[in-house]
Parts: C-alpha cells; sequence; structure tokens
C-alpha cells in the first residue's frame, strides 16, 4: 500500500506487477466521463446542505443543525481524503508507466 501512495518510482519488478492491477482497479472508478462531473454533484451537495441547515438554525432546531453540519463534514472530509488517494495513485501510475485503460 505503502508503494501505491508513494508517488515515485518502484524499482522492484515483482512489487510492480503486484501493484500495478491495483492502481488500475482504483483509478478506473469512476469512469473518465463521471469524473468531471464529480466536483459539481460534491458542490450541489454540500449547497443543499448548508441550506438544510440555514432551515434549520431558523427555525431553533440546533441539534438537527450540528447533525447535518456533523455529517457534510465527515462527507467533505470523505471526499478530500477519495481525491487525494487518487492523485498520489495517478503519480505512480504515471511515474511507473502503468497503463491505467489496460486489462492486464
Amino acid at each position: 500500500m505503502r508503494l501505491t501512495k508513494s508517488g515515485g518510482r518502484i524499482e522492484d519488478p515483482e512489487d510492480l506487477r503486484l501493484v500495478a492491477p491495483y492502481v488500475r482497479a482504483m483509478l478506473r472508478i469512476p469512469s473518465a466521463r463521471w469524473s468531471r462531473f464529480i466536483p459539481w454533484l460534491v458542490a450541489i451537495v454540500v449547497i443543499g446542505e448548508a441550506v438544510r441547515v440555514g432551515i434549520y438554525i431558523s427555525s431553533g432546531r440546533w441539534g438537527w443543525a450540528l447533525y447535518r453540519l456533523a455529517s457534510g463534514t465527515f462527507f467533505l472530509g470523505f471526499f478530500l481524503w477519495w481525491r487525494r488517494l487518487r492523485t498520489k495513485l495517478a503519480a505512480t501510475a504515471q511515474v511507473n508507466g502503468i497503463d491505467v485503460d489496460s486489462r492486464t
């Protein structure tokens, strides 16, 4: 796992043979078509949650507002972690010449 997230060159051919299928599988999800829409979808979810929190606060439901803020923060944190992981995997694939589109 450390090799895949390093973003550097993998010297041992056996390690590269083991790491390449994992990197390919992780970078295939989501497809290239969906990758450009994901930031917009996340923005819509975050804005929707912000509106919902505003409505809860204005009606005095602080418990629900805090719950929604916590769940929204968790969602945003997960998205940022996932994006950072994909960036590191893409760097590893590029440096080591792993073809992400091939199935072998």
